[in-house]
């Protein structure tokens, strides 16, 4: 069992990572059902501070963020679809080489700077006064 600090805290530095408060909740709620996952009705039930038709819409954006994924089909097709936490480590893999992506992206920029040889601009002030 853990314990609720570190739940709390884990939940936090999800936010500073990528996630929002709602989107961070969602996602460790889900964490916490492990390969199983579950249903978004479930999600609504256990996260009561958020509208069940938020959840939907939170439940697409860690998708395209990479870090939950939709369960395998079932063999009914009116059963809801079943939503699975992507594992912490290969999530924040994900977050990392996107950071890397950007710093690639920055050093190319320089180096573009350079050739172009962008210069510093400094700037004066003038400060005109009249007397009468």
């Amino acid at each position: 069992m853990t314990d609720e600090k570190s739940e709390n805290i884990f939940v936090e530095n999800l936010q500073k990572l990528d996630l929002d408060q709602d989107e961070a909740l969602v996602y460790f709620t889900l964490l916490k059902k492990g390969k199983s996952g579950t249903i978004a009705r479930k999600l609504n039930e256990e996260l009561f501070s958020i509208e069940r038709t938020r959840i939907y819409s939170i439940l697409r954006k860690l998708i395209e963020k990479g870090c939950v994924k939709k369960g395998p089909p079932s063999e009914d097709a009116r059963k809801p679809k079943k939503f699975i936490a992507v594992e912490p480590r290969h999530y924040f893999k994900l977050i990392m080489e996107k950071i890397q992506s950007k710093l690639d992206e920055l050093e190319e920029f320089k180096e573009l700077e350079k050739k172009l040889k962008i210069k510093e601009r400094k700037c004066v002030a003038v400060l005109i006064c009249q007397t009468n």
